[in-house]
Order: C-alpha cells, then sequence, then structure tokens
C-alpha cells in the first residue's frame, strides 16, 4: 500500500480503571457522555488488544495443530508399519516356539515386555525432545512477546501427551500382533485391481510394479501396502490444503478489496483548526469537480452501544455516486436513515441476520430500531490504527444522519467533521495522480492520498504467509520418506520374489522399471484421493479464518494442486531410482541359493 503526504499528529492518554477490564465499557461511556456532540475520541482498550493478538496468531496456531495432527498420522502408520512387519515375523516364530513348548502364557508375557520396552523408550524420548524444543518456541509473531523465551517444560501438555502416546503406540503394536497372529499361515488376499489390470495389461513390469504397491503378501516377505498408501495420501492432502490455505492468504492480504476498501484512494480528515480545516473545507468542492473522481464519500465515525456492548459506528454520505464505500460481503450498504450494515463479528456476537432489526441505544437514553441490510468489511478507517474501531468484523455502518440520530452529533455541533473521505476513480488513473491534483490546489502534504491503508489484522497476516508454504514443505518431505522407505523395505522383503523374476528372465531393466511403477502406482491413488480432498480442506480452513475475520471469503486453488497429479508422479519416480538400482543389482544365484 502508498500513502502520499503526511498525517497531522494526535495525543492520547493512558488509564487505569479501579475496575478493571469490566469497567472498560462503563468508563467509555461516561467518556462519551461527557464529551461535546460529535467529538471524534479513539479507545485503545485491552480487551481489544487482546482480541486482536488472538487473532493474528490464529492461522500459525491453526497450522501447527495441523501439522503436530498430520505428523502425529504420519508417525502412527510408519510405526505400525514397522510394528507390523515385526508382528508377521513373530507370528511365524510363535508357530515354532509353540511346537517346542512354550506356552500361550509365555509367548504373551514375552511380547509385553518387548512391548514396554519399546512404548517406554518412545516415550522417553519424545518427552525429551519435546522439552528440548522448547527453545524454539514460540515461533512468528509471538516469539518477538513471549516474556520467557528458552527452556520450558510444560507438563500439563507433556504428560498428557506422554499418556496419549503410550497408549497409541501401545494399542497399535496389540492390534499388529493380534492381526498378525490370526493371519498367521494364512496366505495374502490378492487385489482385485491387480487382477483386473492383468487381463488388459500384457506388460510384466507394469503387472509386477503395481502388484508390489498393492498386494501386502504375508509373513516375513509381507509389505505394509495399505499404510504406505494411507501415509502418502493423508501427506498429500495436507500438503494441498497447506498450498491452497497459503494461496488464499496471499491473494487476501495483497487484494484491498478482500479487507474492505471497495475503492481507490482514501483521504483522513481531521477538522483541525487553522489552514488544515479551511482546506477539508474545500476538498468537496474539488472532488465534485474532478473529471478523474468516479464518485466519492465521506465517513463519519462515532460509537453505539448494542446489546452485546459497546461497538465502532460510521456514517457515511455518498456524494457523486454510490460507489465508494466499505466491501459489502451480503446485502447492501444502508442508504436510509433506519438502515444499518454490521460487521460479521458483531452480527455474530448480536445473533442477527441480514434482514432482521436491531435495537441501538441513542445518546439521550431512548433506543432506536434499524433495519440491517448488509455485511459490510469495515476496515479501520480512524485516524489511530491501533484503536478498538480498527477492528475488520466489528463495527456498524449508518448513513449520516443514522449514525448522528443515535449519538446526537450533526451539522453544527463540536468537532463534527467527516473522519474520511473515500474515492473512486475513473479507470486508467491512480491515487497518485489524485495526490498531484491536490498538491497542485493545496501545496505539498495538504492532504495523505492512502491507496489503501492496512489494518493491524491484515498487517499480522502478512507476517505468517511464509507459515503454511514451510508447513507443506515439511509435509512433502514426511510423505516423501515413507514412500522412499517404502520402496527400500518392499525392495528388501521381496528380493527372493525379485530373485526368482530375474531367474525366468527378467532383465535388470525390468525390475528397475517395477519399481518405478510401484512408486507411480502409490503416487497416483495419493495424488487421485489427496488433491480434491486437500483443496477442499484448504478452502474450508480459509473460509473459516474469513467468517472469523469477517473479510470476503474467496479462497483460491493454487496451480500446484492442478499439477500434483504429474508432479507426484514425477517425485515418486525420482524417489525410485535408489531402490530401483538397488533391485536392479540382486544377485539372484546368492538370494536363492541363501533362501534354500
Amino acid at each position: 500500500h502508498e500513502t502520499y503526504g503526511t498525517h497531522p499528529a494526535f495525543s492520547g492518554y493512558t488509564v487505569r480503571l479501579s475496575g478493571g477490564t469490566a469497567a472498560t465499557d462503563a468508563f467509555i461511556q461516561r467518556v462519551k457522555r461527557d464529551a461535546p456532540a460529535g467529538a471524534v475520541i479513539d479507545f485503545q482498550t485491552l480487551g481489544s488488544d487482546r482480541a486482536t493478538v488472538r487473532r493474528a496468531v490464529l492461522p500459525q496456531v491453526f497450522a501447527l495443530l495441523a501439522f503436530a495432527a498430520v505428523l502425529t498420522a504420519g508417525a502412527m502408520l510408519a510405526v505400525g508399519q514397522t510394528l507390523g512387519r515385526r508382528a508377521g515375523i513373530r507370528a511365524d516364530d510363535d508357530l515354532a516356539l509353540a511346537a517346542m513348548g512354550m506356552t500361550p502364557r509365555e509367548r504373551r508375557v514375552a511380547d509385553w515386555f518387548r512391548l514396554g520396552t519399546v512404548v517406554m523408550s518412545g516415550v522417553v524420548l519424545a518427552f525429551a525432545v519435546a522439552a528440548l524444543a522448547s527453545w524454539l518456541t514460540p515461533v512468528g509473531v509471538a516469539r518477538a512477546v513471549e516474556p520467557k523465551p528458552g527452556l520450558a517444560v510444560d507438563w500439563v501438555v507433556l504428560l498428557p501427551g506422554a499418556l496419549g502416546l503410550a497408549l497409541l503406540v501401545g494399542g497399535s503394536s496389540v492390534m499388529a500382533t493380534l492381526r498378525a497372529r490370526r493371519s498367521a499361515g494364512v496366505t495374502g488376499r490378492p487385489s482385485v485391481l491387480v487382477g483386473r489390470l492383468r487381463a488388459f495389461v500384457t506388460s510384466p513390469s507394469i503387472n509386477v510394479g503395481v502388484g508390489m504397491a498393492l498386494e501386502s503378501g504375508h509373513g516375513r516377505t509381507s509389505v505394509p501396502t495399505r499404510s504406505t498408501l494411507a501415509t502418502a495420501t493423508t501427506g498429500l492432502v495436507a500438503v494441498i490444503a497447506s498450498l491452497t490455505f497459503a494461496a488464499s492468504l496471499d491473494h487476501f492480504v495483497g487484494t484491498p478489496r478482500a479487507y474492505g476498501f471497495a475503492f481507490d484512494a482514501m483521504v483522513p480528515t481531521y477538522g483541525d483548526p487553522g489552514p488544515v480545516a479551511a482546506n477539508e473545507r474545500k476538498l468537496p468542492r474539488v472532488l465534485e469537480d474532478e473529471s478523474m473522481v468516479e464518485s466519492w464519500s465521506q465517513l463519519f465515525n462515532g460509537q453505539v452501544a448494542l446489546a452485546s456492548g459497546i461497538v465502532p459506528a460510521y456514517g457515511i454520505a455518498f456524494h457523486k455516486g454510490m460507489r465508494a464505500a466499505p466491501t459489502v460481503v451480503r446485502g447492501r450498504v444502508p442508504n436510509a436513515p433506519t438502515e444499518v450494515a454490521l460487521g460479521a463479528s458483531t452480527l455474530r456476537a448480536e445473533h442477527l441476520s441480514v434482514g432482521d432489526s436491531i435495537s441501538v441505544s441513542r445518546s439521550s437514553g431512548s433506543a432506536a430500531r434499524f433495519q440491517v441490510v448488509g455485511q459490510v468489511v469495515l476496515p479501520g478507517l480512524t485516524q489511530y490504527r491501533a484503536s478498538d474501531q480498527a477492528a475488520l468484523g466489528v463495527g456498524a455502518l449508518f448513513t449520516e444522519d443514522g449514525l448522528a440520530s443515535v449519538t446526537g452529533a450533526g451539522k453544527g455541533s463540536f468537532n463534527y467533521t467527516a473522519t474520511a473521505t473515500l474515492i473512486s476513480l475513473r479507470s486508467g488513473t491512480t491515487p497518485k495522480d489524485l495526490d498531484s491534483i491536490l498538491t497542485k490546489r493545496f501545496g505539498p502534504n495538504a492532504f495523505a492520498v492512502s491507496a489503501s491503508r492496512e489494518p493491524a489484522d491484515v498487517a499480522s497476516y502478512r507476517r505468517i504467509r511464509g507459515t503454511p508454504l514451510a508447513l507443506a514443505g515439511l509435509l512433502g518431505l514426511l510423505a516423501a520418506v515413507t514412500v522412499g522407505h517404502a520402496l527400500v523395505v518392499a525392495v528388501r522383503r521381496r528380493r527372493m520374489d525379485l530373485a526368482v523374476l530375474r531367474a525366468i528372465g527378467f532383465t535388470p531393466s525390468q525390475v528397475s522399471r517395477s519399481v518405478a511403477w510401484q512408486a507411480s502406482t502409490v503416487a497416483l491413488i495419493a495424488a487421485t484421493i489427496g488433491v480434491p480432498f486437500g483443496v477442499l480442506l484448504g478452502r474450508l480452513a480459509w473460509s473459516a479464518v474469513a467468517r472469523q475475520l469477517g473479510v470476503v471469503d474467496a479462497p483460491v486453488v493454487p496451480m500446484a494442486a492442478l499439477l500434483a497429479l504429474p508432479a507426484a508422479v514425477l517425485f515418486a519416480n525420482l524417489v525410485a531410482l535408489v531402490p530401483g538400482r538397488r533391485a536392479a543389482r540382486l544377485r539372484p544365484v546368492e538370494i536363492l541359493r541363501a533362501g534354500s
């Protein structure tokens, strides 16, 4: 955003209330009641600051929670793969142990000791890593204001986390053991898809590769195909969701219309005595006569008391058309003294929707009824951007006369002036052109012409634009490692099958292509499921944030989502290069002799 010219200075007071934050509304009411009618007073309250901070860190909190959830799911699937393989081996060994006289109870005790060792080692290691990782947290905006950075052992989080980890790993191990024992000595079920594919495809490499991707096998040669597919799909869903959220966030912070600026330029006005006030009185005539100005309006500010509390209020007076106004999300802007448009947060707090009516307290103590005709984005059009007036979804927009009817302010009252002048320019002109015109008429720095003025919420979100991209990168790495690990395991566990294929005529290049087709099959299935679900999840996540902020909900689908399918296949084949070469170099004679 760009601003031309300078703003006049302002002064203020800091106040500590004897009643604490609970007395804030009463204090504001007292100040407004005792102030002259029409006086422009901005308030910055502790409650509003807390809400601003919460909104600023909310996307980061969601991103970290999503990362933790996906990482947990991926880790549990990876652990499940290992436990499943070990359980399958132990199930085969149990037959021999039972034949040697080991009772079922003795075998269960051995399993529990083995399980306890794994669980306790994992819990202790995870606890230590989590405590040490506290040196790196919090991240982003919150790190700048953390009062006690450094090592922090949060027992309230770590103890339940350790217990949950123990239950998850222990439960997974028990389930894997029971499943392996039930299937001991049973041949693995063939894949229906693989059977149908073999009826139409004659390429041996394709048939073998698809079979390796979808058929798990049995016992010592079993491969966790389902958990590999689930991990790859989950990872791709999370990656696409993160990229969709990142693209939507990037579009939001780069589109002033999305956060309220449905006009081209804004000129703050203050009503100060002297030359500034004289210039401001002449500004309407200049805008009315200037050909580059297509529409302009004046915005007056105040505060009104609703059932949910005191909220910022604006009164708009249209001139030369009705285009220069804050962004309308639903409905329309008010054009009658008995109409009002509300921000999203205010609508939620009042439990209202467009079309309902609302009671607004007058300065005299009585109340007036207004028809809610729209939902608008109020982009903090105040002199002081940190004030309570700056929240995007909080507040009410009246007509000029509608605001005056409840605040008692009007023409002729003390310090009655527009807070800002909103201007829509004709196509082909810019705010810089308007600033040049005003500079010629009134001299340099007479007015501060802004192309847009970034609200505090938007500035906070701009600082975390890289967080979803970093999350996508980490999740993509997790998915790649999972697929790579699965390929290496498949080659190692099925080296006997590969040796048999080589013995009956498979060439090294055919074996390598089989591994590539295995990777491609995993990538195709993961992308087919993961891309649409990832886009949907990312759009839903951004829509939730947009509703919370009260801004235009305009999610964006990134180009990466459209290219995800070929990119996933290409990336999977790159990952498959090393295990494919390893499979091609297997010596059939040595493997078959060792297996015999």
